[in-house]
């Protein structure tokens, strides 16, 4: 299983336990030393665009709140696929610009999240995502969300008293359920699968 980019090794620590074979990579630094300090694993040093390892090498790609980051998201998910194993699957999570979130707060001027960080560059709606997928010739499982985290939501409710209810009813919801429609949370998350037999090249 491969990591692209640790960020703060949150999912790094889970995952040497479950995966042996875990590998991962980071464009920064810190990061492969934050992660290297948490789980004795050293990170490759690599862009997204230019994953250091063989084509079909692993069975999983694992990228959370990375794609965004990177400024042309298609060739970063073209470059996954190359290293997936046929059968593989890729999970990445990405801000939901079509999530009751954006939908409420961009109107408004509420500054969403996936807007306050400026090196989110590639904010691409679900069937952007799901179009450099298939163009990447692999095939979408599944696609959700998380739940409603970025608060303050409705203005006038005072703000501290937002996160609590919504941060646990989110544990809940995720315990329960996994994954809510695209249509609500936060972040979209797709689960990708590499055919054994390859798909038309399609954009």
């Amino acid at each position: 299983m491969f990591e692209l980019g640790v960020g703060d090794g949150a999912f790094a620590v889970e995952a040497t336990r479950a995966f042996p074979s875990y590998l991962a990579s980071d464009i920064a630094p810190w990061a492969a030393r934050h992660v290297r300090s948490l789980t004795g694993v050293d990170s490759i040093l690599a862009s997204a665009l230019h994953i250091p390892l063989r084509s079909a090498s692993v069975d999983a790609v694992v990228a959370l709140d990375v794609l965004e980051h990177v400024d042309d998201a298609w060739a970063a998910v073209e470059e996954a696929s190359r290293v997936l194993a046929p059968g593989g699957f890729l999970v990445i999570s990405v801000p939901n610009t079509t999530g009751l979130g954006a939908r409420v707060k961009r109107p408004r001027g509420q500054n969403w999240f996936g807007d306050r960080d400026r090196t989110h560059t590639s904010l691409l709606d679900p069937n952007e995502w799901r179009a450099a997928i298939a163009n990447s010739r692999l095939e979408v499982l599944r696609i959700g969300s998380d739940f409603l985290w970025d608060t303050p939501y409705p203005p006038r409710f005072l703000r501290p008293f937002q996160p609590a209810p919504l941060r646990g009813l989110q544990v809940l919801v995720a315990s329960r359920f996994g994954m809510l429609s695209w249509k609500w949370g936060e972040n979209l998350i797709l689960v990708a699968v590499k055919p054994n037999v390859p798909s038309p090249r399609r954009r």
